[in-house]
């Protein structure tokens, strides 16, 4: 078999190479992996996409289901300064690390925009599941009842003012 010509062998050993690198090799003990988050909601006004602009951690990006730019990352050697490390940094994407402070915020920033749309009895929970050096975070949206105004009645001291009020 010659493996000079087929390509194919030699993605899956360097697929195989980058696969077994630890993900969480530069993250402290006390810290997790920013793995995933999910939304969902029963609003039928916002899509998911709009919810996701309000997310303030995202995690890694990922390449058909890989987190490519972490495994470059990875790769490199902080102990080693040379010109191939800084590299692989520089192309690669340091690890998300979880942050319970940034949750809360997403959540609050959430419930803000819900009630800028009038859902103001809106609920955001926040599930954070912790699983082997990763952190999944869901939020969990309850718009509830809009509020809606049905009757607006005006009054103009001068009437000529009022055409022009309400011609707008």
């Amino acid at each position: 078999m010659n493996f000079r010509n087929n390509h194919k062998y030699w993605f899956l050993i360097l697929l195989t190479i980058l696969q077994s690198c630890n993900v969480t090799k530069y993250l402290e003990d006390d810290e997790f992996l920013l793995d995933t988050y999910s939304i969902d909601s029963d609003s039928k006004v916002l899509s998911k996409e709009e919810y996701k602009n309000y997310v303030k951690q995202k995690p890694n990006k990922r390449i058909i289901g890989w987190k490519f730019y972490l495994s470059l990352y990875n790769l490199s050697n902080e102990k080693k300064d040379n010109g191939f490390n800084r590299w692989l940094r520089r192309i690669g994407e340091e690890p998300v690390a979880y942050s319970p402070d940034l949750t809360d915020y997403t959540s609050q920033q959430l419930e803000l925009l819900l009630y800028n749309k009038g859902y103001f009895n809106a609920e955001v929970k926040d599930t954070t599941i912790y699983k082997k050096k990763r952190a999944k975070v869901h939020y969990s949206i309850d718009s509830k009842e809009p509020y809606t105004i049905h009757n607006i009645d005006y009054f103009f001291e001068d009437g000529n003012l009022g055409r022009y009020v309400m011609s707008d």
